[in-house]
């Protein structure tokens, strides 16, 4: 049974009514921007397909295979410059995002619950929680595999508040980049964009987050309980 909970409202900064935070993991958790960008120019060149910072910046999307097609490569090789990115990853070593741990740790010890709902793959989200110091912190993780459709389409996070037994609007989603906030949006929950070095991640204003904070730490002062 789905726990009631008040409308989500901002006052005097704080958010009041959420008990859930959901969070997307790259750029938001973790600066994988770089490490990401190179490695699908790897998959890309291997399937014959020149792949530019300025292509990544235009054409970046959680559906990587939408970019695929952007850029130019024809679906029949998707999933061999697929294999080719699982290959080759990480292009470059990269960390969590400054004050995550401690963010993540706080926000536990003020009786929020934590989740994370992502694009990225399972394989690779088991061992960053764990290289990263993060484990422990999540009641639920929701991945590539977990879902039949990516964001901006809210499926992943409407399964991951369905798994905790939360009303959408206790929750909120902490995203970096539009497709997060589309994503939260659609699911009714409060939607919270962080800057990241994604290039999209600029473009958070067009999609007007219900706040918007430069980094993860500053959700500390809005989130209190």
């Amino acid at each position: 049974m789905l726990s009631e909970c008040a409308d989500v409202s901002e006052g005097k900064g704080h958010v009041n009514g959420v008990t859930t935070l959901l969070f997307d993991w790259d750029g938001t958790l973790v600066d994988s921007a770089m490490s990401s960008f190179l490695t699908f120019q790897k998959a890309l060149a291997e399937c014959g397909v020149e792949f530019t910072w300025d292509q990544f910046a235009a054409h970046f999307t959680t559906d990587w295979h939408r970019m695929y097609e952007a850029v130019g490569l024809h679906q029949s090789r998707f999933l061999e410059a697929d294999r080719v990115w699982k290959k080759c990853y990480p292009c470059v070593e990269y960390h969590a995002v400054a004050g995550a741990h401690e963010t993540l740790s706080e926000l536990r010890n003020r009786g929020y619950r934590l989740g994370v709902v992502t694009s990225g793959s399972r394989w690779r989200l088991k061992d960053e929680v764990e290289d990263f110091g993060l484990s422990g912190f999540f009641d639920v993780m929701i991945c590539n595999e977990d879902v039949e459709r990516k964001k901006p389409h809210p499926e992943g996070l409407l399964k991951a508040a369905s798994l905790l037994s939360c009303n959408c609007n206790c929750c909120a989603y902490v995203g970096d980049v539009p497709e997060d906030i589309l994503a939260g949006k659609e699911a009714g929950m409060f939607t919270v964009g962080v800057s990241s070095q994604y290039p999209t991640s600029r473009k958070l204003d067009e999609v007007q987050p219900q706040l918007r904070i430069e980094s993860i730490s500053d959700l500390l002062t809005h989130f209190r309980r």
